[in-house]
């Protein structure tokens, strides 16, 4: 279940705010990249993130909340 924190991203990342994808970008990245990275190798771990973060953004609007938001990207 999300916080409270997590939810007012939550809200404002589906109105497409800017501010809020930085922060969420200065959140989660390093763990994104760092999976990414272990998975797909350095070569491409880049690639992998960039398109986590598509994927998230686009899903978004479907995201239960029945995890939190960081463990819901690090499983795209």
């Amino acid at each position: 279940m999300a916080d409270f924190s997590e939810n007012l991203l939550i809200e404002q990342l589906l109105q497409k705010d800017r501010t809020a994808f930085r922060q969420a970008i200065h959140q989660y990245q390093p763990a994104v990249r760092t999976l990414a990275t272990r998975i797909a190798g350095g070569s491409i771990a880049d690639e992998v993130v960039q398109e986590a973060w598509i994927v998230m953004m686009r899903g978004l609007p479907t995201f239960e909340e029945r995890s939190s938001l960081k463990s819901w990207l690090l499983g795209i």
